[in-house]
C-alpha cells in the first residue's frame, strides 16, 4: 500500500510541475521555454576535464550527466548563463559551489530560491 501511495504522490508531483510550467508559459507567452533533445550520450569527447571533476565532486554519474547536459546547452544552444534548478540536495545542491566553478555560466538553485522571502 505504501508503494502505491508513493507512486501516486510522485505522479501527482510531476503532473503539478507540468501544470505549473504550462500556467507560467501561458501567463507569459514571451517566457523562454525550450525543449532540446540534442545532448550527447557521452561527454568524454566534449568536456572530459569537466566530467572527471564533476564525478569526483558529485560521486554520482547520472547527476553528473544531467549537469553536463545543461552546460552543453549553455555552450552550444543557449549561449548565455543558465540556471539549473533542482531539489537534489544529496549530489547537486550541496556541491553547488564546485559545479558553478567547474561549469562557468551555470547557476545551481533550488526552487525555493525564487519565492519571495526565501534564500537560495
Amino acid at each position: 500500500m505504501e508503494r502505491q501511495a508513493f507512486r501516486r504522490d510522485a505522479i501527482n508531483a510531476v503532473k503539478g510541475a507540468l501544470e505549473s510550467l504550462d500556467r507560467d508559459c501561458r501567463d507569459d507567452p514571451t517566457a523562454p521555454v525550450f525543449c532540446y533533445t540534442c545532448c550527447p550520450n557521452d561527454y568524454d569527447g566534449h568536456f572530459p576535464r569537466q566530467k572527471r571533476s564533476l564525478i569526483d565532486a558529485l560521486h554520482y554519474e547520472p547527476d553528473t550527466l544531467v549537469v553536463l547536459d545543461s552546460f552543453f546547452l549553455r555552450v552550444h544552444r543557449i549561449r548565455e548563463d543558465v540556471c539549473f534548478v533542482t531539489t537534489d540536495n544529496a549530489h547537486i545542491l550541496r556541491n553547488r559551489d564546485w559545479i558553478e566553478e567547474i561549469l562557468p555560466g551555470i547557476a545551481v538553485r533550488e526552487p525555493g530560491s525564487f519565492l519571495a522571502g526565501e534564500g537560495g
